[in-house]
């Protein structure tokens, strides 16, 4: 067994038969998937309970809700392959996906994690925009150490060594671990993306980061903070303010980001959908009149 898939599971019956499927449709099939139910109260575990019967890669594992990290270390911890990937219940892998990462890795022995490009979508999979992350070390870690996750947590794949020598992940950055993680990998060897785009990244409003969107910020904070202080670095970046920050982002706006998403990125239908979404939720705001000219103009 050469790959681990962790694939943490809660409440995530809307999205999650797909995001298995694109797992088991995989070019590369030497992996197991450990899927882990943290205390669904949906469907969830009924729909990964039919797919082990159906494909014996799957191990469902099942019990009350303790949280993502326990569930991560968990899932790391009963791994029988040498290289563990990430993936969220929401999320969808491209084919190829594995396939190109481990041959990265073999090609790579001192890199200990890789990631790559992403293609975010909306809620019912219609695409938004392509997000470049950066390719080298040195820039990935450089993004990490200015708050910006360099490598999108589901297209990783981390040597289960490198792994086991940092910890695992912690519990002490709530919503940022996976920053953590990469800023303590980054000092035990070099991380990278592919540049090519593994993973179709969803969007939707009961993501972490729609949810928990300051939080997430003040966590990521910390843990570049103390990753300066381990370094012997000075640290100088500003706590993250409500200033500057929302708890909670009006929907209207969410949608009219994602109307200028897929305008720029010429999803010219998707672009239209969401404008005329936000014009009906805020018909006075200037900016959504704006996004709706443009819209119409189709550019």
């Amino acid at each position: 067994m050469l790959v681990s898939v962790i694939l943490p599971v809660f409440n995530a019956e809307k999205f999650l038969e797909s995001a298995v499927q694109s797992l088991l449709d995989q070019s590369f099939g030497d992996f197991e998937l450990i899927a882990i139910d943290d205390g669904s109260t949906d469907s969830s575990l009924d729909l990964l309970e039919t797919f082990s019967i159906k494909d014996s890669r799957i191990r469902v594992i099942s019990g009350p809700n303790q949280g993502l990290v326990k569930t991560l270390n968990l899932g790391v911890s009963l791994a029988a392959g040498c290289l563990i990937a990430r993936m969220d219940a929401d999320d969808i892998c491209e084919t190829r996906r594995l396939e190109l990462q481990v041959k990265f890795m073999s090609e790579n022995p001192d890199v200990v994690c890789v990631g790559s490009q992403i293609q975010l979508i909306d809620p019912v999979g219609r695409d938004l925009m392509q997000m470049r992350m950066p390719l080298d070390h040195e820039d990935i870690d450089e993004a990490n150490c200015s708050c910006v996750t360099g490598i999108v947590h589901p297209t990783s794949l981390i040597r289960l060594s490198a792994l086991e020598l940092v910890g695992g992940y912690s519990g002490a950055y709530t919503h940022a671990e996976d920053i953590d993680l990469w800023l303590r990998l980054a000092e035990i060897g070099r991380l990278a993306n592919s540049p090519m785009s593994l993973l179709r990244y969803r969007q939707h409003l009961n993501s972490v980061g729609y949810k928990y969107g300051f939080e997430q910020k003040c966590a990521q904070w910390k843990a570049v903070k103390d990753a300066y202080q381990r370094r012997g670095k000075v640290f100088l970046i500003a706590r993250p303010s409500m200033g500057g920050l929302q708890k909670k982002i009006p929907l209207e706006s969410i949608e009219e980001k994602w109307a200028w998403w897929a305008l720029k990125s010429g999803n010219l239908t998707t672009a239209r959908y969401y404008a005329m979404r936000a014009l009906a939720i805020a018909p006075l705001r200037l900016s959504v009149w704006k996004l709706a000219l443009c819209c119409v103009r189709g550019r």
